[in-house]
C-alpha cells in the first residue's frame, strides 16, 4: 500500500494529504478509541485504500478531481481555442514524451506541437527532459487517462457508469504496483535498458545520452550486485545496481571486472540504490564511473513510463533519495 501511494502521488504534499483525510475518517469510524491508541495497528486493505482514492478522484466531487478540473479550465487562457493543449495533455498522460508522437496525437505539424509544448511548460504544468516532455504529476496523469479521457466519450454522467470505469482504472494501477514488485532487480534493469532509443534526456541537471541497444543481458552477483551489459556496433555499456549501500571494496570489484572485458568499455555506470560510502564516491569518480542516484534512475523509469523503484527498508539514504514522500511514509513506517 506504502509503494503504490507513492508511485500514485509522488510525495505531492496536498495530494497525500487528501488521500490521508481519507483514510483518517475511514479509520475513526472503525474506533475511536483505537484508532487514538499508538498501540493498536489497524491494517491498511487494498479495499480501504482504492476507496480512497476513488473518493478523491470522483469527477466533479473529488477534491484532488477539481484541482485537475481547474487547471484543465485555466487552459482556456491560453488560446481562443484551448482543444491543442488539452489534447496535448492527453498525449503525455498516455505515455507520449516525444514531439512526433505528440504531434500525431492532436493532429497538429511538428513546428506547432513544439509551440504548444513550449507554452505548457512556461506555464509550469510540463516539463522537459532533453528530447522528452512529461508531466511530473503522476496523478494527474492517472486523473487524465482515466477520468478526464473517459469523461469526453460519455454521453450522461451516470454516477454509476464513473464509478465502475474509476474502480477498473485503480484496480489495474494497484495490480500493475504489486505485479512489478515481483520482478527482480535484473529484469527490471533490462526493460528500462531496451527502451533506450538513442534519446537525449537531461535529469537533476545532468546530461545523459541514451543509445539504442542490439544487446541487453544482466546477471545477478549473489544477491549483492545486478550487472548488465548493453552493447551495440559502435558502443558498450556496463552498469552495476548495488543492493546496499556502496563501499570501495564494491568500487574496486567492480573495476576489476570491467578489466576481463574483451572489448573496450565505452561507459561504466553504477546505480545507488541505499547511497555510497564518500571514499568510494571518490574512488568511482577518479575511475571516471557514472554514478546513478536512486533520484535519476527512478527519473529514467519514470520518462519510459516505468515503475519506480521504491525501497522501503531501513536506512537514511532511502528517505533522502525518495525526497518528501518518503519522509512522511517511511517515518510512518517506522
Amino acid at each position: 500500500q506504502i509503494r503504490f501511494m507513492i508511485r500514485m502521488t509522488d510525495g505531492h504534499a496536498a495530494h497525500l494529504e487528501n488521500i490521508a483525510d481519507c483514510l483518517e475518517l475511514f479509520f475513526s469510524r472503525q474506533s475511536y478509541d483505537d484508532f487514538m491508541n499508538a498501540q493498536v495497528q489497524i491494517p491498511v486493505t487494498q479495499e480501504v485504500l482504492m476507496r480512497a482514492f476513488h473518493k478523491k478522484l470522483s469527477p466533479g466531487k473529488g477534491r484532488i478531481a477539481l484541482f485537475f478540473e481547474n487547471k484543465i479550465e485555466a487552459l482556456g487562457r491560453l488560446a481562443k481555442d484551448p482543444s491543442p493543449y488539452v489534447r496535448a495533455l492527453l498525449a503525455l498522460s498516455e505515455g507520449k514524451r516525444k514531439v512526433p508522437l505528440i504531434a500525431a496525437a492532436i493532429e497538429r505539424k511538428t513546428v506547432e506541437t513544439q509551440k504548444i509544448l513550449q507554452r505548457l511548460v512556461q506555464e509550469d504544468l510540463i516539463s522537459r527532459q532533453g528530447s522528452f516532455f512529461t508531466l511530473d504529476d503522476p496523478l494527474l496523469r492517472f486523473w487524465l487517462r482515466s477520468v478526464y479521457q473517459a469523461s469526453r466519450h460519455m454521453y450522461t454522467p451516470e454516477t454509476g457508469a464513473w464509478s465502475k470505469l474509476l474502480d477498473e482504472s485503480l484496480s489495474r494501477e494497484y495490480e500493475r504496483s504489486e505485479s512489478e514488485e515481483q520482478r527482480d532487480l535484473a529484469s527490471r534493469l533490462e526493460t528500462l535498458f531496451k527502451q533506450f532509443r538513442n534519446d537525449s534526456v537531461v535529469i537533476t541537471n545532468k546530461k545523459f545520452s541514451l543509445p539504442q541497444f542490439s544487446e541487453v543481458l544482466s546477471r545477478s552477483g549473489q544477491g549483492r550486485w545486478v550487472t548488465l551489459t548493453a552493447k551495440n556496433a559502435k558502443t558498450s555499456w556496463v552498469c552495476q545496481v548495488a543492493g546496499q549501500k556502496v563501499q570501495e571494496e564494491d568500487v574496486a570489484t567492480f573495476l576489476g571486472e570491467i578489466k576481463k572485458h574483451r572489448k573496450k568499455i565505452s561507459c561504466k555506470i553504477m546505480v545507488m540504490l541505499h547511497g555510497i560510502q564518500q571514499n568510494a564516491k571518490l574512488l568511482a569518480q577518479e575511475a571516471k564511473i557514472q554514478l546513478w542516484s536512486l533520484r535519476d534512475f527512478n527519473a529514467l523509469l519514470d520518462l519510459y513510463d516505468l515503475p519506480k523503484m521504491i525501497p522501503l527498508s531501513g536506512g537514511e539514504e532511502d528517505g533522502t533519495a525518495l525526497g518528501a514522500l518518503a519522509q512522511k511514509l517511511l517515518t510512518a513506517q517506522q
